[in-house]
C-alpha cells in the first residue's frame, strides 16, 4: 500500500512540475485527474483451485494526461484491496475453522500504466476524432497470506485505439479498446517447496524460475473502455467512465479473470 502510495505521489509532484514549466498554453495542454471507483473482480486460478473467487471494493487512481497538438502521453496509477469469496465452497454447519484463507481472499490491486495516443488527422469525421495507441502496463494482484508470490504480476504492451464524439461544446463521448500484443509475466505457484530460510536466496530463485513470455498464442487479453466527460468551463470537466477487463493464461495451469471498474473523476486542466 506504501508502494503504491508512493507513485501516486511521484505522479502529482509531476504534474506540479509540469505547470511550474508549462511552456507556450498553445502547444501543450496537462490535465490532472483523481478518482474513486468500483472496482468488481473475478478469477480462477487452477494453480490454487478450481474455484471461482469474486469481490468488489473501492478503488483509488489518477491519470495525467500531457497533450500536444496531435499526440497525448497518458500516465495513470490505482490501488484497491478488499476480500474475495467463493460462492462455490460450502461448509458445513459443524465444521470449525479458526481461519478462512481458504475459503476468501483478501487481495490488494495495483495497476500502473503508460500510453501514448496520436491522433488520425488523415481521417475526418465532424465532431469527431480517431487515435491509435500504445500502451506499456503493469497489473499486479497480491494475497495477504502470500505477500511476496503475487497471484498474478504481468506487464504487458498493448496497441489500440480511441475514438471520442463530441455531440456539444459541454459534451465529450469516447470508446477506446487495446489488445496485448505479448507480456512478460510472473505466477505464483503455490508451492511450499522452497527453503524456509534465506528469504533473499528464495525470492530469486522463484523469480528466475517462474518468469515467463507470452504471445498472442498462449495469452488472451482485452481492455475495453467507454467514458462520458461533461465540460464545466477551461479548467474543470466531470468524468465517468466503465472499463472492461478479461485474461486468460494457460501456462502452466490455466488462469482467468474478468474485471469491472466503474470510475467518476473530476479533471483539471492546469
Amino acid at each position: 500500500m506504501k508502494g503504491a502510495l508512493s507513485v501516486i505521489l511521484f505522479f502529482c509532484a509531476v504534474a506540479a512540475f509540469a505547470q511550474n514549466h508549462p511552456g507556450t498554453s498553445m502547444d501543450r495542454q496537462i490535465e490532472l485527474m483523481p478518482s474513486l471507483s468500483v472496482l468488481n473482480y473475478a478469477s480462477a486460478d487452477e494453480l490454487y483451485s478450481p474455484m471461482v473467487y469474486e469481490g468488489r471494493g473501492l478503488y483509488a487512481g489518477i491519470r495525467i494526461t500531457f497533450s500536444r497538438e496531435n499526440s497525448h502521453h497518458i500516465i495513470e496509477a490505482g490501488y484497491s484491496d478488499f476480500t474475495r469469496k467463493s460462492e462455490e465452497l460450502t461448509v458445513p454447519e459443524n465444521y470449525f475453522l479458526d481461519e478462512n484463507r481458504f475459503l476468501e481472499l483478501h487481495n490488494y490491486f495495483i495497476d500502473l500504466s503508460y500510453s501514448y495516443l496520436h491522433q488520425l488527422s488523415s481521417i475526418s469525421i465532424p465532431s469527431a476524432h480517431f487515435s491509435i495507441s500504445g500502451e506499456l502496463s503493469h497489473h499486479i494482484v497480491l494475497d495477504e497470506d502470500v505477500q511476496v508470490y503475487p497471484e498474478i504480476s504481468i506487464t504487458s504492451v498493448s496497441p489500440g485505439f480511441e475514438f471520442g464524439y463530441s455531440p456539444g461544446s459541454h459534451h465529450t463521448i469516447k470508446i477506446a479498446a487495446s489488445v496485448p500484443l505479448f507480456s512478460i509475466y510472473l505466477r505464483n505457484n503455490y508451492s511450499t517447496a522452497y527453503p524456509q530460510i534465506y528469504e533473499k536466496y528464495k525470492q530469486e530463485y522463484f523469480i528466475k524460475h517462474n518468469v515467463k513470455f507470452a504471445g498472442p498464442g498462449t495469452l488472451r487479453a482485452v481492455k475495453a473502455e467507454a467514458g462520458y466527460t461533461y465540460s464545466l468551463g477551461k479548467r474543470m470537466a466531470l468524468t465517468a467512465r466503465y472499463r472492461f477487463g478479461f485474461l486468460y493464461l494457460e501456462d502452466p495451469r490455466p488462469l482467468r479473470w474478468v474485471s469491472g471498474l466503474y470510475t467518476a473523476g473530476l479533471t483539471y486542466r492546469l
